[in-house]
């Protein structure tokens, strides 16, 4: 974590309120407890499983079109590319690091949370 903060937060070329996809330091909880509040008439429900997204290519380091950079560029809230080339190396160690092997393959497990409305349907 410290190193993300100092090599890619530190660095608005790469991380930036305008380059980012999407805020994930929003959390379910925060999601679910905001709904609570502001809609007590519904009952939500937080889930949580794991999944698994394909990183072989990107583990093997193949010169493949599918390398998944994007995906990882994804996660990192940042370009990936644009790392240099000591960072590059840091995410590739941590995903590395991170996978597990499924059927033959490197996938990297994330959470994945749904909130869902579970009020009775009548």
């Amino acid at each position: 974590k410290q190193w993300y903060q100092r090599r890619v937060r530190g660095n608005p070329a790469i991380f930036s309120p305008e380059k980012c996809i999407a805020d994930h330091s929003v959390t379910a909880h925060q999601i679910s407890s905001f709904i609570k509040t502001t809609c007590p008439e519904l009952s939500v429900t937080v889930i949580e499983k794991p999944t698994y997204t394909d990183m072989d290519e990107f583990v093997r380091e193949t010169d493949d079109v599918i390398r998944n950079d994007d995906v990882i560029s994804f996660f990192l809230q940042a370009e990936y590319k644009d790392l240099s080339l000591g960072g590059r190396q840091d995410v590739y160690e941590i995903v590395r690091k991170g996978c597990d092997m499924v059927d033959g393959r490197y996938r990297m497990r994330h959470q994945c949370v749904g909130i869902v409305d579970t009020r009775s349907r009548d």
